[in-house]
């Protein structure tokens, strides 16, 4: 059954990468993939994505950028962070900069399709509360 929600899932890791994107597709989301922030860029100003799951370590733009980035363009893209570097202060970091939720890897599969399911929930309102305004 498909859900109604396209995800990018941005990190430099290619197995990491993979993983995500067929356990997501089985689950019934779309789901793309992008090596690093600045592609990751180029594809959501080619086609937004509703979720994207961004690692915070990545070579070529770190995840603290690509969500500043991400809040300059004004995109409807509901940012989820997603990665080893758990702790209290990379979340509050991530958290200000922008992300809606900081998940830590490696990530079970339910809790990750609860996470997306409730972005999906928040990026709705936003963009139906930017309609009525």
């Amino acid at each position: 059954m498909a859900k109604e929600g396209k995800v990018l899932i941005v990190d430099d890791e290619e197995m990491v990468r993979e993983l995500l994107h067929r356990q997501l597709t089985q689950l019934g989301y779309a789901s793309r993939v992008a090596d690093g922030g600045r592609a990751a860029l180029e594809m959501l100003w080619a086609d937004d994505a509703h979720v994207a799951l961004i690692d915070l370590m990545m070579p070529d733009m770190d995840g603290f950028a690509l969500l500043e980035a991400m809040q300059t363009a004004a995109t409807d893209t509901v940012a989820v962070v997603l990665t080893s570097y758990g702790n209290v202060a990379n979340a509050v970091k991530a958290l200000k900069c922008g992300a809606f939720d900081f998940v830590e890897k490696p990530v079970d599969v339910a809790i990750l399709e609860s996470v997306i399911d409730r972005a999906l929930v928040h990026r709705q309102l936003l963009v139906e509360s930017r309609r009525m305004e």
